[in-house]
């Protein structure tokens, strides 16, 4: 259980997430992410302007998170219905 404990906090607080731009889920879930986002723009700015020779594509942009993200999102319309199709059944003998 102490696992559990240190896994959740950890991931939750300190994991910062491919899926949602480098932030952590603690910053997506509580609507942290502009405040979050200018502290990376600034960060991004201040090194464009000290070494802009390090950054052969120009000014860098920090990324948002997606708007939706899941891990199997519905579906549009479903299809025609299925034809009805017989179910095996087993014979029961006593």
């Amino acid at each position: 259980m102490t696992f559990c404990v240190d896994f959740f906090a950890w991931y939750s607080d300190q994991h910062h997430h491919g899926g949602l731009a480098m932030f952590t889920p603690a910053d997506v879930h509580f609507s942290r992410i502009d405040e979050r986002l200018a502290q990376r723009q600034a960060t991004l700015d201040s090194a464009y302007e000290a070494h802009p020779e390090r950054f052969p594509h120009g000014r860098p942009t920090a990324g948002r998170p997606a708007l939706e993200v899941r891990i199997n999102p519905p579906t549009m319309a479903p299809s025609a219905p299925a034809e009805a199709q017989p179910v095996a059944t087993a014979e029961v003998r006593s």
